[in-house]
C-alpha cells in the first residue's frame, strides 16, 4: 500500500508541476516574422503564416516585421500570433505589416490571445 501511495504522490507533483510550469516565449530586437515562423520559438513547428505559443505567454520587446520594403508592387504578408496566454507588446514594442513601398497594400495582422492582451506605452500595431 505504501508503494501506491508514493506513486500517487509522485504522480501528482509532476502533474500539478507540468501545469504550473509555462512555456513563455520572449520576442527582442528587430525580427522579421519570417525568421519566427516555423522556429524553435513557434511551438507549433511550422512556417504557415501562425506564430504558436501554447501554454505560455508572449512577451514583444522589440519589432516583429512582416513589411513591404523592396522593390516592386509586392505587398505586405500577413501575421497571425496564437498565444494561450498573455500576449505584451512593451513600451516601443510593435508589430508592423505595412505596405512601405509601390502600389501594394498592407498585411493583416491578427491576435488570437487566450487570457489578456496589454500594449504598453507606446506600443504599436500597425498595418497600413
Amino acid at each position: 500500500m505504501r508503494t501506491r501511495t508514493v506513486l500517487f504522490v509522485a504522480l501528482a507533483i509532476i502533474a500539478f508541476a507540468s501545469q504550473v510550469h509555462a512555456d513563455d516565449v520572449t520576442v527582442s530586437g528587430n525580427v522579421a516574422f519570417s525568421s519566427l515562423d516555423g522556429s524553435v520559438l513557434d511551438h507549433d513547428g511550422l512556417a504557415n503564416g501562425v506564430f504558436t505559443v501554447a501554454g505560455g505567454n508572449l512577451t514583444v520587446l522589440g519589432t516583429v516585421n512582416c513589411n513591404d520594403d523592396g522593390p516592386g508592387n509586392a505587398s505586405a504578408c500577413s501575421m497571425r500570433f496564437v498565444v494561450s496566454g498573455d500576449m505584451t507588446i512593451l513600451a516601443a514594442g510593435a508589430l508592423y505589416a505595412e505596405n512601405r513601398t509601390g502600389p501594394g497594400s498592407g498585411g493583416n495582422i491578427v491576435l488570437e490571445i487566450g487570457e489578456n492582451l496589454l500594449l504598453q506605452g507606446n506600443a504599436t500595431v500597425s498595418s497600413s
